[in-house]
């Protein structure tokens, strides 16, 4: 099926009324609540929380100085023995080393209680949403693994799953962290060494499809027509998703389609739906997306360096400004700005 037969009209509003938009569509971050609205709401839990704050990072520092001064006095003793001056400063570093370590299981537990506790007001006023810090069950990983959106490594963590409903459409966010623990032999006197790579950090978004489809569709990073045959794009799959050309546009120029059903990816990869996609690389923070469709949804891998949902930094006061707040709103809502993108009506904040 070639490209100027394509079915282009977009897909993601066949589930909505031919009357327009669905209720809440557009600007529904609060649902009528203002920011002031919501301000008000938060200063007494800001307040309540920038004084934990204060308080466990006065005590993170005091077990810091508890540890190295045990470490201190231990050095002492057994600088009096006569020992190598080395022992004694590796006693000292190592005291303050595991000071540290014990106080940061605080630290951890603040930082997720103060994210659950500033959003509470954010996804009460949206509604339909449900937000998870350390979420126990995340979406299918799996198969962003199977389809290579993300490298699997041997080791992955997830945190702050956002699921719910919206614009009849279903979408379960989380974030993600993959990486590759290796260990390594350095002689037989010296043992094996440890070493880690972070292959993604970001989001794993599945969001439903409003209409029916089949086959697989992925959707990666061109490098040119030499660039993936050298990185082994197309060696990654089983040789049933050949590649699908959308020549003579920007989103040609930024992503290479794979698909098992060349009409299918026409179908679904519209004209406003490649547009939405050129979009999504000014969303993302650290790299491209990759996206596909499968097994009825729509799956985007979505780097996203520099932290989700981290309104509070410990070394830093807690201060309830506009753009503070704004940057919770922005987060809880990605989800939904991500849908309006899709439906054609909106744009997500970068």
């Amino acid at each position: 099926m070639s490209r100027d037969s394509a079915i282009v009209t977009p897909q993601w509003g066949r589930a909505m009324s031919d009357n327009g938009p669905a209720e809440g569509s557009g600007n529904m971050t609060t649902k009528g609540l203002s920011l002031n609205e919501l301000s008000d709401r938060l200063r007494p839990t800001v307040d309540a929380l920038e004084t934990e704050r204060r308080s466990v990072l006065s005590a993170t520092i005091m077990r810091a100085a508890i540890g190295a001064g045990g470490g201190a006095l231990l050095a002492v003793i057994l600088a009096l023995f006569g020992l190598s001056l080395l022992i004694p400063i590796i006693l000292l570093l190592g005291g303050a080393i595991i000071g540290f370590v014990l106080a940061m299981g605080r630290v951890k537990a603040f930082k997720d209680r103060a994210a659950e506790t500033l959003a509470a007001p954010v996804v009460e006023a949206i509604g339909d949403v449900e937000y998870t810090r350390s979420p126990v069950n995340v979406l299918d990983a799996e198969t962003f693994f199977s389809l290579n959106l993300v490298s699997r490594g041997n080791q992955q963590f997830y945190a702050d799953r956002l699921s719910g409903r919206y614009r009849e459409t279903d979408f379960m966010l989380v974030e993600c962290k993959t990486r590759r623990r290796s260990r390594s032999r350095t002689g037989q006197r010296t043992g094996s060494t440890t070493s880690s790579k972070t292959l993604f950090v970001g989001l794993l978004v599945k969001i439903s499809v409003p209409v029916e489809f089949g086959g697989t569709v992925f959707i990666g990073q061109d490098y040119g027509k030499l660039g993936n045959m050298l990185g082994g794009m197309v060696a990654k799959f089983s040789g049933d998703l050949k590649p699908v050309e959308f020549p003579e546009s920007q989103f040609e120029q930024s992503y290479q389609v794979y698909s098992d059903n060349p009409e299918t990816a026409y179908r679904l990869i519209s004209e406003e739906f490649a547009k939405t996609m050129v979009q999504f690389v000014s969303v993302a923070r650290g790299g491209r997306p990759r996206a596909a469709f499968a097994n009825g949804s729509f799956l985007l891998a979505l780097p996203w360096r520099g932290g989700f949902m981290e309104p509070v930094k410990m070394l830093q006061p807690i201060a309830l400004t506009p753009e503070w707040l704004q940057e919770i709103v922005d987060e809880v809502t990605l989800p939904h700005q991500l849908i309006d993108i899709l439906h054609g009506d909106g744009g997500a904040n970068p």
